[in-house]
């Protein structure tokens, strides 16, 4: 294509942009679907949550990854809604209903969700997955608009 010659490594390009891109805060679609019980939705919250690792503070840091392919739903009073289905590191596909090898962590209160998926990836980068937080969005918004 001719970029060379204006010292642009195409090929550098494309292999640096990551696969994935994770918005650390609960955006204006999940708070229209994340109390609605619906695969659709389900399908949604997985996309953006699915894969995703942290450590559990109040569990010795334990390990946790998100669950690919399926998320808990909530019908408990005043946290009704759907939760990540954070498994742990003992955790194999024949305990697909163990407790004591997966434990749900909510959307509809995702801060700490959030905090320890920060946390986890800034002293762990993935070259694949870019974490933003809602802090350096704003702060890109507000560079764009100057």
């Amino acid at each position: 294509m001719g970029f060379s010659r204006y010292g642009i490594n195409i090929e550098e390009m494309v292999n640096n942009v990551p696969k994935r891109i994770f918005r650390a805060w609960q955006e204006p679609w999940e708070l229209e679907i994340v109390q609605e019980n619906d695969p659709v939705n389900q399908a949604r919250l997985l996309e953006k949550y699915g894969g995703m690792v942290w450590q559990d503070p109040d569990n010795g840091d334990q390990m946790l990854t998100a669950s690919t392919t399926m998320l808990f739903f909530s019908k408990k009073r005043g946290d009704k809604g759907y939760c990540v289905k954070a498994l742990k590191e003992a955790w194999t596909e024949e305990d697909t209903d163990e407790a004591d090898t997966w434990e749900p962590w909510s959307l509809t209160q995702a801060d700490d969700l959030y905090e320890q998926i920060v946390a986890y990836y800034r002293i762990n980068p993935d070259q694949n997955i870019q974490i933003v937080t809602l802090q350096e969005n704003a702060a890109d918004a507000t560079e764009e608009n100057e």
